[in-house]
């Protein structure tokens, strides 16, 4: 038996066992099995990914070009265990299990758009049309994925999928915002409030004074999460006035002294821009502080004849920049970021000599 006869008869063995999982009575037109078979006739141009309702997604069965939209093969998923959501984007995939899990609650079907990994390293963005399938007690037994390029057409052009790429990451900013929010006013407060009660109090022992300095520290860790979901002053006062507070918020954690530099006459940037210029700082700040041993690290922010020149550079333990390719989710991360702005991001590192990250782009005011 050929590979692809062998695939074949697994994928109609798996459709019989699902079918049998659903376990319908006779003569229900209107049930799992007409919808599950109807949902494998998916609209051309589309793939077919049927997975378990669990935390990963776990494949079941796969039709249409998955290789096509995924780096991987039918066997990776069937036979090595690889599922949908490893290859989507981190920042992604909670948002998309908290929509299918909301539209699995309401009985309806779910339509996402999200980032997941290609070949080289890079991101693509595809479009999830799916919903559950319901056994004879109406709880879903599996979901059904139809997943196609994020173009409706399905031949997205870079413009496309450039402003698709650009609308996702204003909902996730804005959902980062609102979950920052929600720490400061619930946690945050609650733990100032007892610690101001315990603080109050006429007793003074061991034990109260570990669980004051627990919550000093549960309110310091609170409030850097905060920092790093919601950017202080970045709506206020632009980038220069962010990396400067994220700097002065986070320098109980890093063991490195970082310096700021920057044009006076930096300008004020769209909101995009400045979302993305200060999410890619704060990623190669971090990569800096974490990994070089520098005795220094140093930020640097030009604007030169409308282009935006942004650094930062250590001069630490370095390595070998040739190695490292595309690979390292933080620095995808800042190249697909840069990728929205119609700009590019620069790693250079010699070893033993440190590391520099510049990242380029054209101000659109």
């Amino acid at each position: 038996m050929t590979t692809d006869a062998a695939n074949q008869y697994s994928q109609v063995t798996r459709i019989n066992e699902l079918i049998s999982r659903l376990d319908r009575p006779e003569g229900d037109a209107s049930g799992g099995i007409n919808a599950f078979l109807e949902t494998i006739a998916a609209s051309p141009g589309e793939s077919l990914y049927i997975s378990e309702v669990d935390t990963r997604w776990t494949a079941i069965c796969l039709f249409g070009a998955i290789s096509s939209l995924l780096p991987a093969a039918l066997d990776d998923f069937l036979d090595h265990d690889l599922s949908l959501l490893e290859l989507v984007h981190p920042e992604d995939a909670v948002r998309a299990i908290s929509a299918v899990d909301e539209a699995i609650g309401k009985r309806q079907s779910f339509d996402l758009l999200f980032r997941v990994r290609r070949r080289d390293g890079g991101w693509r963005l595809l479009r999830d049309r799916g919903q559950a399938i319901l056994d004879r007690q109406g709880q879903p037994r599996f979901l059904a994925h139809r997943l196609s390029p994020a173009s409706l057409s399905g031949t997205a052009s870079s413009g496309e999928e450039s402003k698709a790429l650009r609308a996702m990451v204003r909902k996730l900013e804005t959902e980062q915002r609102l979950t920052a929010c929600e720490i400061h006013d619930g946690f945050v407060q609650l733990a100032t409030g007892a610690l101001m009660h315990i603080e109050a109090s006429a007793l003074e022992n061991d034990e109260l004074r570990q669980a004051k300095r627990l919550l000093r520290e549960s309110i310091d860790e609170a409030r850097r999460l905060i920092g790093g979901l919601q950017p202080a002053g970045l709506e206020e006062a632009g980038v220069p006035a962010a990396i400067d507070e994220f700097l002065a918020s986070a320098h109980a954690y890093f063991d490195i002294p970082v310096s700021l530099h920057f044009d006076e006459s930096f300008p004020r940037l769209t909101s995009t821009e400045e979302t993305a210029l200060f999410r890619i700082l704060q990623e190669a700040i971090y990569n800096a502080s974490k990994h070089s041993k520098s005795e220094r690290i140093r930020v640097r922010l030009r604007h030169v004849d409308g282009l935006i020149d942004a650094e930062v550079r250590d001069w630490g333990l370095g390595f070998d920049s040739t190695a490292i390719g595309n690979t390292g989710f933080g620095l995808v991360s800042m190249r697909e970021r840069a990728k929205l702005l119609g700009g590019r991001v620069q790693l250079s590192s010699v070893p033993g000599e440190g590391t520099i990250v510049r990242f380029r782009f054209e101000a659109s005011r």
